[in-house]
């Protein structure tokens, strides 16, 4: 009976498109940008590392609440595809 019920599940087509999803959809790690003199980091979480979702965090967590940084430092760190979850 529990292979029926199974079955019938995994063809049903309205169970399908309620059931609850199981994996994440959030990125694991989350870029830290330490402010350099006050040694507090802004946060945020992006799905990759382009122009496209770094320019909004960077307007939106720091330039609006505290105003146009004099200078951005940076430790060009390293992202590689092996540390991506398999």
């Amino acid at each position: 009976m529990d292979k029926d019920v199974e079955q019938w599940v995994k063809h049903c087509e309205a169970c399908q498109r309620r059931k609850v999803r199981t994996e994440s959809t959030a990125p694991e790690l989350k870029p830290i940008t330490p402010a350099y003199l006050h040694k507090w980091a802004v946060t945020a979480a992006l799905p990759s590392f382009d122009t496209d979702h770094i320019v909004p965090v960077l307007l939106y967590e720091v330039v609006l609440k505290f105003g146009v940084p004099a200078r951005l430092i940076t430790d060009n760190g390293f992202n590689n595809s092996i540390f991506l979850k398999q």
